[in-house]
């Protein structure tokens, strides 16, 4: 354990100035994130476990906010994050839920159902009524913008975050087909995103911003069938919680060491001890047909779960995570979560590595008091 609260106060600073240094000098060194997910569950493989320097902070600070002016009901959200009646109570008590407005342009109304928000990840659930496109097709919007007090959240970011949103399906037909459009004719999207720079989005109106809806065939091609656009402004709530960690936590026999994390509800911090290492793989340009030689970075493995003080494994939580070199030998992730958790209740994380096709899992420790 550190010594006294000055000290940790020190480690959270120095992470902060690591963070913000990532931020504005990552944009030649930032990966294509990986879109597919590890699934499968391989027997643990139980390494070292934390040697020294860990800290707790079981709540960083909690400000309450008014209770919500309607009660909120099931949404594409909470049925992606599977929010049942204890995540409820979650929510509520730390405030980080809020409901915005509707917006209504030629015959369509847009509503934000939800918006949740935390340390480092933002996520929101709209409903839309008047638009359904042909043959049951998936519907969107042509443009999705998050904005910060007039600002596109990307520019008041730089290089850091990532994200991801899209209409929600809600399930197949006989035939496979995937539905997207509710019984009552409405559709919901989601959308989520990762922030580099803890804190940025507490108390701070957002700005949503949708241009033109249309629909994708074959998966690939979008057709915009109706010009527009749809402006809807949320109040996010000011509520903070998080788990601050010092670690020392080796990640199997990889290599690399988790020195730093900070674990909220819905996002997470990590830092590792992993210095820049490169692979050499030949690609071919798909165009041309010409192979060249390109170098990329390796990235210190898949970030797969949580181990939880019952023995329960939570998998498949990486969400959306934007990853690359920081200073001195050190490598961040920031991460959303695919489900919501209660920070206390994790005793472990889990990883696996990108090649590894023995499905080894390598469990971090997380305990006070690991040796």
């Amino acid at each position: 354990m550190r010594e006294n609260d000055e000290q940790l106060q020190e480690a959270i600073r120095d992470a902060l100035d690591r963070r913000l240094a990532y931020i504005g000098h990552t944009s030649g060194i930032r990966q294509e994130r990986i879109m597919q997910k590890i699934r499968e569950e391989g027997e643990p493989e139980m390494k070292k476990k934390i040697s020294a320097g860990m800290v707790l902070v079981a709540a960083l600070v909690l400000l309450s906010i008014a209770a919500l002016a309607a009660s909120i009901g099931k949404n594409a959200l909470r049925e992606k994050m599977e929010i049942g009646e204890r995540e409820e109570q979650w929510i509520e008590e730390l405030g980080i839920s809020t409901i915005g407005s509707s917006v209504a342009q030629n015959g369509v109304t847009v509503t934000c159902e939800e918006a949740l928000v935390d340390r480092f990840s933002v996520m929101i659930a709209l409903r839309v009524e008047g638009f359904v496109p042909p043959n049951g097709e998936q519907p969107d919007f042509e443009e999705v913008e998050l904005l910060i007090d007039g600002v596109s959240l990307y520019d008041a970011l730089g290089t850091g975050g990532a994200g991801n949103r899209g209409s929600y399906l809600i399930g197949l037909d006989e035939n496979g087909k995937e539905l997207y459009i509710q019984e009552d004719g409405t559709w919901e999207e989601t959308i989520s995103r990762e922030l580099d720079e803890p804190d940025l989005l507490f108390g701070k109106k957002i700005t949503i911003r949708l241009k033109n809806l249309g629909y994708y065939s074959g998966k690939a091609w979008f057709t915009t069938t109706m010009e527009g656009e749809w402006v809807i402004d949320v109040q996010l709530g000011n509520a903070v919680s998080a788990r601050i960690l010092e670690l020392s936590g080796p990640v199997g026999d990889t290599g690399a060491v988790v020195r730093y994390l900070e674990l909220a509800p819905l996002s997470m911090y990590i830092e590792f001890d992993w210095p820049e290492r490169y692979t050499t793989e030949m690609v071919e340009d798909g165009e041309t047909g010409e192979v060249t030689e390109e170098k990329f970075l390796e990235d210190p493995g898949y970030f797969l779960g949580f181990e939880l003080k019952d023995g329960t494994r939570m998998l498949d939580m990486e969400g959306g995570v934007s990853s690359g070199p920081i200073e001195n030998g050190r490598w961040q992730k920031t991460i959303t979560l695919n489900r919501m958790i209660d920070p206390n209740e994790v005793t472990a994380l889990l990883f696996q590595q990108w090649d590894d096709e023995s499905g080894t899992v390598y469990v971090v420790p997380i305990e006070e008091n690991a040796e």
